[in-house]
């Protein structure tokens, strides 16, 4: 939805500048356990929804390709 709601906002001359490079996506796609993404431990606090935050993944260690799709497979 987030995508979306950006990509609506774009003008459709510019979009169409845009490609999709698979040689990037296979050198930069990284997953990652959720336990190692940063997060705050406490509970939203009441009345507080929506709230986003960005995570560094530095400290993260990244799934290699071959172990998601095999957990794919057995999904």
């Amino acid at each position: 939805m987030h995508i979306d709601s950006i990509v609506m906002n774009v003008d459709t001359s510019e979009l169409s500048l845009e490609k999709y490079d698979e040689a990037y996506i296979k050198e930069n796609i990284r997953f990652y356990p959720a336990e190692d993404v940063p997060h705050f431990d406490e509970k939203t606090p009441e009345g507080v929804y929506n709230a986003e935050y960005d995570c560094v993944l530095d400290g993260a260690s990244a799934i290699s390709n071959d172990a998601v799709i095999l957990w794919m497979k057995e999904g």
